[in-house]
């Protein structure tokens, strides 16, 4: 799929993303030991890449594959994977990730549901209280922020996946 070549690609500022993404194409496959996977390997890659929360491509002025082919001349590689502004003048190894500010809270939720769908209730009880806490543990510095919203939509989704699996 194209999330799992962009979740390959070392100089992609979108590799978490892509994996997060992977992860939810895998869940709807029911392919549960793949989300698992999948998530172990997102949230070693976010403990091991520098990254800035961000809501939109413009906070890292990423420029989509369209635009960087119309407005540069690009080598083919980055005109399909898409490009950062600084790569038209360097190579970046590992660029800042572009992620959402709750993206580990996502990362639990998708890996509690894999485990509650297979069967494993207790742990995916755990890992979804896990992912609930880490917002929980923010929204002292969340008030009055843009992010209020999305905080609320995630810990709503951890808490209804954690009520299915104990249910």
């Amino acid at each position: 799929s194209s999330f799992a070549t962009s979740a390959a690609i070392a100089e992609s500022p979108l590799r978490l993303l892509s994996l997060m993404r992977l992860g939810a194409v895998q869940r709807s496959e029911k392919n549960f030991n793949a989300v698992l996977a999948t998530m172990d390997e997102a949230e070693s890659l976010y403990h091991s890449t520098q990254h800035n929360i961000r809501t939109s491509a413009g906070d890292l002025q990423y420029i989509s594959p369209l635009i960087s082919g119309m407005l540069f001349e690009v080598p083919k590689r980055n005109r399909i994977l898409g490009t950062t502004s600084s790569d038209q003048h360097s190579t970046i190894e590992h660029p800042n990730q572009l992620i959402s500010p709750f993206y580990l809270s996502e990362v639990d939720l998708l890996r509690g549901s894999a485990l509650s769908e297979l069967g494993r209730y207790e742990q995916a009880a755990e890992i979804l209280t896990k992912g609930d806490d880490l917002i929980d543990g923010a929204s002292d510095s969340l008030k009055g922020s843009p992010f209020v919203d999305q905080a609320r939509f995630v810990s709503d989704a951890l808490r209804f996946e954690k009520g299915w699996s104990l249910f």
